[in-house]
C-alpha cells in the first residue's frame, strides 16, 4: 500500500513527465489502472503506459485535492478515477 509521501510524490512526477521517478515508486507486483482501461503490473509496465499516454497530450497536470489509499485488487473500473493502489516500494 502507498504511502502519504508516495502519493505525493507521484503526481509531480506524471506531471514534470518523468517516466524514471514514477516507474521508481512501484514494487514488481505494483499495478497502475487508467480510468476502466486495464491494469498494467510493475514498474516497466507502469512506465510505458504511462509514455503512452504523453503521447497523445503535450502536457499534464493535477491538482491532488484528497486521496484514498486503498489496497484493492486491480481490475476494471467505471468511470473515470486516477487510483494509486497496491505496489509501492518503501516509505
Amino acid at each position: 500500500m502507498p504511502s502519504t509521501h508516495q502519493v505525493q510524490e507521484a503526481f509531480p512526477a506524471v506531471d514534470e513527465m518523468r517516466l524514471d521517478d514514477f516507474a521508481a515508486l512501484f514494487t514488481p507486483d505494483g499495478t497502475m489502472t487508467f480510468g476502466n482501461g486495464e491494469p498494467t503490473v510493475g514498474p516497466e509496465a507502469n512506465k510505458r503506459a504511462l509514455g503512452d499516454f504523453y503521447r497523445l497530450l503535450q502536457g499534464v497536470r493535477h491538482e491532488v485535492r484528497g486521496a484514498w489509499i486503498v489496497d484493492a485488487e486491480p481490475g476494471p473500473r467505471d468511470g473515470q478515477e486516477e487510483e494509486l493502489s497496491r505496489g509501492w516500494t518503501g516509505a
